[in-house]
């Protein structure tokens, strides 16, 4: 299960985390979840959050400026998710992995608490899809684009360098 970690900087957003993220994840059998997924009006988002990062194999943090601000400021969710994200990567076994996607801003959109973490570019709408099927390969373990295997090398060269 991928937990969905994001700020609900404006409409626009919180709808393209949950439809084109979260449920574009989805239609590619990754088991995606975002909090409107699994709660109701009146239900504790801090149990929500809390019941998912202790149950999820990955976290994918979707970065905005807004995100990285009120995580810096411990603000709100964001604060809260910080704490519960830090908990995470302190006692994740191998595999399990968070990953920052950046959805606006530049590379300081990325809060600090996630250190030096490769990021994923998704600012460009026409990237998407293929964005999705690059981290959906990740999180069933996979990598999308594999190198080739290393050939042997030519004669000249083993010459040059016996």
């Amino acid at each position: 299960m991928v937990f969905v970690s994001y700020s609900w900087d404006s409409e626009p957003h919180k709808l393209w985390v949950r439809e084109d993220f979260t449920n574009g994840l989805r239609s590619l059998g990754v088991d995606a979840v975002v909090d409107v997924h699994g709660t109701s009006y009146g239900d504790s988002l801090d149990d929500f959050m809390e019941r998912l990062v202790e149950s999820c194999n990955h976290i994918a943090v979707i970065c905005t400026p807004n995100y990285a601000d009120r995580a810096r400021r411990d603000a709100g969710g964001v604060g809260y998710e910080k704490v519960l994200i830090k908990r995470f990567m302190a006692s994740a076994e191998p595999g399990r992995r968070v990953i920052p996607v950046l959805r606006d801003g530049d590379g300081h959109s990325v809060p600090p608490f996630l250190g030096s973490r490769l990021w994923v570019d998704m600012r460009n709408d026409a990237l998407t899809p293929v964005m999705l099927d690059e981290l959906a390969a990740l999180f069933y373990g996979r990598q999308l684009y594999g190198a080739v295997t290393l050939a042997e090398p030519p004669d000249w060269l083993k010459k040059l360098i016996a």
